[in-house]
């Protein structure tokens, strides 16, 4: 709670910069409902296909659903897909190669950092780098981060994420 409290404060800084919309605060565009399902489909296949390769078994609680299913993903999504988008974005550049460059970096800095910040475990008191984890969600945030640009809001990435995580937590449940 007290991490939503201050992403929330530092929202409520960056809007004096930016707006909702650009954060992507906003309703979904419309005809965004496509490749979002494609996407969803895409996510789920790929996690309910690798948990059979995790050697974790979870045991899942209906508070922990609840919790997944509603609030998991929020603040990595503002985050990750509102505000570093937002903050790399430039609105001041002509169309062309600039445009194009900004574009790409504004898709790849806040995936690779969404990444790097799952890769990274603390196991047996040291650090520990998974190149697995990384890949996997890497490929993971490129679908999310194509459905927050596509749709222009954040609600459509956070319902992926969120279940995204719930089918992951269900597949770990049944080994």
């Amino acid at each position: 709670m007290l991490a939503l409290v201050g992403l929330g404060l530092f929202i409520r800084a960056a809007l004096k910069s930016f707006s909702l919309a650009d954060i992507g605060l906003c309703a979904p565009r419309p005809n965004s409902h496509w490749p979002t399902l494609l996407v969803l489909v895409a996510l789920l296949a790929m996690n309910l296909a690798t948990a059979h390769f995790i050697p974790i078994h979870r045991e899942l609680t209906l508070a922990s659903m609840l919790f997944m299913a509603l609030v998991s993903g929020l603040d990595e999504e503002i985050v990750f897909r509102g505000l570093m988008p937002s903050l790399l974005r430039t609105h001041d550049k002509p169309q062309g190669k600039g445009r194009a460059a900004n574009a790409i970096l504004v898709f790849s800095i806040p995936t690779i950092a969404f990444a790097l910040m799952h890769a990274w475990r603390f196991q047996s008191g040291h650090f520990v780098f998974a190149w697995g984890t990384f890949a996997y969600i890497a490929i993971g945030a490129c679908g999310l981060m194509y459905v927050r640009l596509r749709s222009g809001s954040l609600l459509n990435s956070v319902v992926l994420h969120n279940l995204t995580n719930v089918a992951t937590a269900i597949a770990l449940s049944m080994k």
